[in-house]
């Protein structure tokens, strides 16, 4: 899902036209800041235009102050960005193009006017994990049995360590090094 917060309601409905309507389930929503809320508006098929390109969003209205749009998994599934892929949206006219900025610099941007996006994914959804989805594991599944057949065999020689009674590890200050000396060594090492 999207979300989009409940300040802008006003702007996005009653400018854009839009009709908001009840969601069939009531939805439980945090905020990276653990803030809670129930929601239970939508917006539907609300257009979101990117460097031209338009593509349609359904919408929930929250009341977080964070981010003004949440773009979920379920667009990103819709739109093929997963599993690491990269959302392109290319553009005919080359002043679209993004730029990346420091966050000071785009905090001045943003002071002085400026059109800023935010976007910060994470998905919340629990999956089982499996050893076929790792790319390298995937060529070695013979090493990794859904099942393991038991314990280890006994060996002929076990290896172990004997401690003397009353010994503790060894704990050693370290050793400090002048900011030449260490500048040095990282050159030496590089």
């Amino acid at each position: 899902m999207l979300y989009v917060h409940e300040r802008k309601r006003h702007l996005h409905t009653s400018l854009l036209t839009l009709s908001v309507e009840s969601t069939e389930f009531v939805f439980r929503v945090s905020n990276p800041l653990g803030k809670c809320v129930l929601v239970d508006k939508v917006c539907k098929n609300y257009p979101l235009m990117f460097q031209d390109v338009c593509f349609s969003a359904n919408l929930m209205l929250l009341p977080f102050d964070e981010f003004d749009i949440i773009l979920g998994m379920d667009w990103l599934t819709l739109h093929n960005a997963i599993n690491g892929e990269v959302v392109q949206i290319e553009s005919s006219d080359m002043k679209g193009l993004l730029a990346v900025v420091s966050g000071m610099k785009a905090l001045n941007y943003v002071r002085k006017g400026y059109e800023a996006y935010l976007a910060y994914v994470i998905d919340t959804k629990v999956s089982e994990k499996k050893v076929e989805f790792v790319p390298v594991v995937s060529e070695f599944l013979d090493a990794f049995p859904e099942e393991l057949p038991g314990l280890p065999p006994i060996r002929e020689v076990e290896f172990d360590i004997e401690l003397v009674p009353g010994t503790t590890p060894i704990s050693i200050a370290p050793y400090r090094m002048a900011p030449t000396e260490l500048k040095e060594l990282k050159t030496q090492f590089q």
